[in-house]
């Protein structure tokens, strides 16, 4: 009779285990594998020389024909397609490798490949058809459930279908953008608003050659701040392109994107250098080469804003792209006081040979000279005087404002005459005038246009006042 219950007892729990791992194999299709071969070998190969079609259903549904090493989309045979992702793709199906192979699967639902998250089916030349299905993810490492039309499951690299991840213009191929690094000038034209930077080195345009960039003001010429208005210029010399939107935009097409009568309109003439060959060789018979420089203009036209990006194009072309919104706002709302020089005075001390620095109600004129080291020396009635630090604090002052075009209309406060041995720009003039509470207003050879805090200058102030005692 113990026997008897004995038996029963394991018999129940026999029970238990059988239906725990049914119910397992049920809700793990991995352990549900029949005879499993885990050897890691190639399941699926493909000489991808001799694809000649390659069509894919994930995001979309696409397909593309090869031709004499160009693909072409068979939707659009027109559409300007990037071959090489294509390239891509196929290579990565051209040869997979399974980490385990399920020889009696389950019904193929039970691993998503009923209704596949991808399917790739692949033509070759002979004839050949291949579809290659993917499904589910498997819950334990990276793997995907994959089948080949054989009866049998793969669990293989879960990442292979990455690459097929895409819409068809994902697959365009973009204009390229010439390399605008050799920069002349820079315009923008919007409505009835233009204004044009030029690059000009050693222009004799300004008092210190460190100023490289200029703002265009009818016949002048204001001097700009370099790292300003290169990253400024830089927003379209290095620009990248975005989403391309429409690859054979027309007349209609434009006129949506605002690109009919564009918001603005940038014209970057540039300088592309190239080595000629010449008639002429050295003495090893190497041809010598010449370098030819050519200029050249580009022009962008920007349209309609779309959430936080703008429509663009090349001027000219049926491409028309997505960029960046605030390149089209920086475009619009610069202004010279945007990209004005970020210090107050830019001096070479060597091009200067006396300075006159004049206070209400006091001035002094300070000479150049050598010491017996041949040390630099300012002399102020014969008497030397330590006046390199306030000249050092001038070319290092920055301003509390970005700008002011207000005269100075209001009391002088200080005045530094710099008489320079140069052909141009022999005489120029700082001065700093009272204009508020906080500030007080700068000027340059007659030109306001800087701010610099009152606190600074009264320490500057109390530095020269000390220096003439």
């Amino acid at each position: 009779m113990k026997r008897a219950k004995k038996l029963l007892i394991l018999l129940g729990v026999l029970i238990v285990v059988c239906a725990a791992a049914f119910a397992a194999s049920k809700l793990n299709p991995e352990l549900n594998t029949g005879n499993d071969d885990t050897d890691g070998s190639a399941v699926f190969t493909l000489d991808a020389d001799s694809v000649t079609a390659l069509s894919f259903k994930y995001t979309g549904s696409l397909s593309f024909e090869h031709d004499n090493g160009t693909w072409y989309s068979n939707d659009d045979p027109d559409f300007p397609l990037d071959s090489s992702r294509i390239d891509r793709m196929v290579s990565a199906i051209s040869s997979i490798s399974a980490e385990r192979t399920i020889d009696q699967p389950a019904a193929l639902s039970e691993y998503g490949l009923s209704d596949p998250i991808c399917q790739v089916t692949v033509d070759t030349g002979s004839g050949e058809q291949s579809v290659l299905s993917f499904g589910n993810e498997a819950e334990l490492g990276g793997s995907r459930y994959m089948s080949t039309g054989d009866g049998k499951v793969y669990l293989v690299d879960k990442n292979i279908i990455d690459s097929f991840d895409c819409a068809l213009y994902d697959l365009v191929t973009k204009e390229l953008l010439p390399d605008m690094s050799n920069i002349v000038s820079f315009t923008v034209e919007s409505g009835d608003s233009h204004y044009e930077l030029d690059y000009i080195e050693n222009s004799g345009l300004a008092y210190s050659d460190g100023y490289v960039w200029f703002y265009k003001d009818g016949d002048d010429y204001l001097t700009l701040d370099t790292a300003l208005t290169n990253a400024f210029t830089g927003k379209i010399t290095g620009l990248a392109w975005g989403e391309c939107v429409n690859y054979k935009a027309n007349d209609d097409d434009l006129k949506a994107y605002g690109l009919a009568e564009p918001t603005a309109v940038v014209k970057v003439d540039y300088i592309e250098s190239s080595e000629v060959a010449t008639n002429i060789t050295d003495s090893d018979g190497n041809t010598i080469y010449d370098t030819q420089e050519t200029e050249h203009t580009f022009r962008l036209e920007i349209g309609s804003y779309i959430d936080d990006k703008c429509y663009a194009r090349i001027a000219g072309s049926q491409m028309v792209y997505l960029i960046d919104g605030t390149i089209c706002d920086n475009l619009l709302h610069a202004t010279y006081e945007s990209l004005q020089p970020d210090e107050v005075l830019d001096m070479d001390w060597g091009t200067v040979d006396s300075v006159d620095i004049d206070l209400p109600g006091d001035s002094a004129s300070f000479t150049k000279s050598e010491n017996a080291d041949g040390e630099t020396v300012w002399l102020l009635n014969g008497e030397g005087k330590d006046l390199q630090p306030i000249l050092d604090w001038l070319n290092e002052m920055l301003p509390s404002d970005s700008g002011s075009e207000k005269e100075p209309d209001m009391s002088m406060l200080l005045r530094f005459t710099f008489h320079r041995n140069t052909d141009k720009f022999k005489t120029v003039v700082l001065e700093f005038y009272d204009y508020d509470s906080g500030n007080c207003l700068v000027s340059i050879d007659g030109t306001a246009r800087l701010l610099v805090s009152r606190s600074d200058l009264s320490a500057l102030l109390e530095s020269v006042r000390a220096l003439l005692r």
